[in-house]
């Protein structure tokens, strides 16, 4: 039993099944405005999984590792898709220490994996991205930047939603290598 701890892999039989278990319970949750973001085929293109389980035991953050070919090679994007499986739980202007767990522990996967950089992003825009990078920095030690210019994040680069604003860690070389726009 996992306790207070965060899991990250690539290939566990029993791991798979519990984060399919929650994937699919949250893709047919439509009450969720994201839901459709968890469908099974998102699952196809994970690098890693994770889960932060919580002090008794359960599962209380659940996200993944994501790397695609449209960004520069050695290019993750971090807490990808991720969710709680218990909605709505804890207060939505704290960030818990769960996160900086996670964000450790997949930066660190990362690295053991040769990336020269990682990111997080939103599709839409808003204050968020000052607000996680000082908390995010402040609870892991590690040095977020917010680029000006919007990055392309998924391979349609007329789909608007596919250029997004991030929250970078890593080489600043990397971003000359990415499509980006002002």
């Amino acid at each position: 039993m996992y306790i207070d701890q965060i899991t990250t892999w690539t290939d566990n039989t029993d791991l798979d099944s519990v984060y399919e278990d929650l994937r699919s319970r949250h893709y047919t949750n439509a009450s969720h405005r994201l839901y459709k973001n968890y469908g099974p085929e998102h699952v196809s293109e994970l690098s890693a999984k994770s889960i932060y389980w919580g002090a008794d035991g359960s599962p209380k953050i659940v996200c993944s590792i994501l790397g695609r070919n449209c960004w520069p090679a050695r290019t993750y994007r971090i807490l990808n898709r991720l969710w709680k499986p218990e909605l709505n739980s804890g207060n939505a202007f704290t960030i818990d220490k769960g996160f900086a767990l996670l964000i450790k522990d997949q930066y660190q996967w990362c690295l053991d994996h040769g990336a020269d950089a990682v990111f997080m992003s939103r599709q839409t825009e808003s204050r968020w991205q000052q607000w996680a990078t000082k908390f995010f920095t402040e609870m892991t030690g590690l040095e977020f930047h917010i680029p000006q210019e919007k990055f392309l994040t998924c391979i349609n680069e007329l789909d608007e939603s596919c250029w997004q604003r991030i929250i970078f860690l890593g080489n600043p070389a990397v971003l000359n290598n990415w499509k980006h726009r002002v």
